[in-house]
């Protein structure tokens, strides 16, 4: 359900801020990948969960916002060495708008 995987991806965005903050950049990185899979999924589970338009549009909104935040830290995190921001410091700059859209997905009601 869209519940379920809006859960997951939370639980997910968290581990990713924990293992930045560890500096464990391969889990990090690994924790994206599999972050960039659940927001693939997202547009089918709003689909089956038959949502308002307004409802639609939000979901869809916040999803491209993850999209273009977790894009980011991806790139930091396959950037070379000194080149650009640290992911922790990408991650940091962009963890307001990821909350943001994080708490937009969990207000949809189904």
């Amino acid at each position: 359900t869209l519940v379920e995987g809006v859960a997951a991806l939370r639980k997910c965005a968290t581990d990713i801020g924990a293992k930045l903050a560890s500096g464990s950049r391969d889990a990090a990185d690994d924790a994206v990948h599999g972050l960039g899979h659940m927001l693939e999924d997202l547009p089918a589970l709003a689909a089956k969960a038959k949502l308002s338009a307004a409802a639609a549009e939000t979901a869809n909104k916040a999803i491209g916002e993850l999209e273009e935040c977790f894009g980011k830290l991806d790139e930091a995190l396959h950037a070379a060495e000194g080149q650009g921001e640290s992911p922790a410091e990408v991650h940091a700059s962009l963890k307001d708008r990821i909350e943001v859209a994080l708490k937009a997905l969990e207000e949809i009601k189904e």
